[in-house]
């Protein structure tokens, strides 16, 4: 029989002395807090859920990645809303060493809800003072079971992802929930938290009626609810009406992507690159063509209302004009600097370019017009020199007479 003080009995392996197992939840959830993503385990007792919070934290933070652990329990369940929320600030500040001082930063923030402080605190004070990702493992979740006022720590938690769509600085910070409870346990507003599962799952029409019931809830008079909370419905509904999923992705240039545009028809799409080239996509994201010719980056890219002629601005001080297929038709110069964007008159016989030289130039691709103008400005030439040849001199008797100057 092996030694027996190698196995650990209640508590944490790693305070026990006892050796560590790793568990393929070791893998999945350092993974989730790497990728800064939102977790939670919960199992029933002596299932190792503490010792793997132990060895994540300690993994993340030999990592770079500050990982911050607070335990529910040592908050205490006889106490007032004021007390949790900012029992729970003191956890952090025990462990992060803010500058500020929470205790002067909680009493000038009082006339906020408690859980409004805590998303504030979370975005002016620990966003701002601690650089890089954290990662906060909450414990003992259980414990809040028998409180009545934590339904609003929890909306809290889950805003703070939302709100990332807004506020990029929250992608920096995650949650890794543990303990002995579902997730329903945890929001007594089924409502909710039905409408932010069915948001994570993609469910968005399913979502958008929950987040109403949610939203028609709140506007019942004399209803008092959190402030957090309200933000949080407004959020899901935003998330859900306004919310744009990415339907694919175009990835074959070796460089940043400057400009985009779709074609007329709304079937092709055209990328312009600093790798020097245009490529040409259909919407399934299958390459169709890549256009070369640039001798610089590309900046802007736009299609002839007809969607068969394509203009590119450049780096290289040029206009090119091509075709459907790829093929280039015209180099436009005139530019003493960078072009940095083009575009068509609604007719598609007239280019607007723009220029870090200061100017935007016209550019006519009316083939008449064109002919007209350039009759008119050699006509005299035609047909007072002596050296033009009978032909040629006839070259413009049936274009129009009209001059140009």
């Amino acid at each position: 029989m092996g030694n027996p003080t190698i196995y650990t009995v209640g508590g944490t392996v790693q305070a026990g002395g006892g050796i560590y197992i790793p568990r393929q939840a070791d893998e999945e959830l350092l993974g989730l807090c790497r990728s800064a993503i939102f977790a939670y385990v919960l199992t029933p007792r002596q299932m190792g859920k503490s010792s793997l919070m132990v060895r994540t934290a300690q993994t993340l933070t030999d990592e770079g990645i500050c990982s911050v652990i607070v335990d529910l329990q040592e908050l205490g369940a006889n106490v007032t809303a004021e007390q949790w929320y900012f029992g729970f600030l003191v956890k952090l500040e025990d462990q992060l060493m803010f500058d500020t001082d929470v205790v002067s930063w909680w009493q000038e923030n009082e006339h906020l809800g408690v859980s409004q402080r805590l998303t504030q605190f979370f975005e002016k004070v620990l966003l701002a003072e601690v650089e890089g990702q954290v990662v906060i493992f909450v414990d003992e979740i259980d414990s809040t079971l028998s409180l009545d006022f934590t339904d609003d720590f929890f909306i809290a938690i889950r805003y703070l992802y939302v709100a990332r769509a807004t506020n990029p600085e929250f992608g920096r910070l995650s949650f890794v929930l543990m303990g002995v409870a579902t997730p329903g346990d945890l929001i007594r507003d089924a409502n909710s938290l039905k409408s932010q599962n069915l948001m994570a799952s993609n469910l968005e029409l399913d979502a958008l009626v929950t987040g109403l019931k949610v939203g028609k809830r709140l506007k019942t008079p004399n209803k008092t609810v959190e402030l957090d909370t309200r933000v949080l419905a407004v959020a899901t509904l935003q998330q859900v009406i306004y919310g744009v999923k990415e339907l694919n992705r175009l990835e074959d240039h070796s460089n940043s992507v400057r400009g985009v545009a779709f074609s007329p028809d709304g079937e092709t799409i055209a990328s312009a690159s600093d790798d020097k080239t245009l490529k040409l996509w259909n919407r399934q994201g299958q390459e169709l063509q890549t256009l070369k010719g640039h001798s610089n980056s590309v900046n802007g890219v736009a299609f002839s209302p007809d969607g068969q002629t394509i203009a590119s601005a450049s780096d290289d001080k040029t206009v090119k004009v091509w075709n459907r297929q790829g093929q280039e038709l015209q180099t436009l110069k005139g530019h003493s600097n960078s072009v940095n964007g083009v575009a068509f008159s609604p007719d598609g016989q007239t280019i607007a370019s723009a220029s870090d030289d200061k100017t935007v130039k016209l550019w006519n691709l009316n083939l008449d017009d064109l002919i007209v103008k350039g009759c008119a400005w050699v006509r005299d030439y035609l047909q007072n020199n002596p050296n033009v040849n009978e032909s040629d001199k006839r070259l413009c008797d049936d274009i129009g007479t009209r001059r140009f100057y």
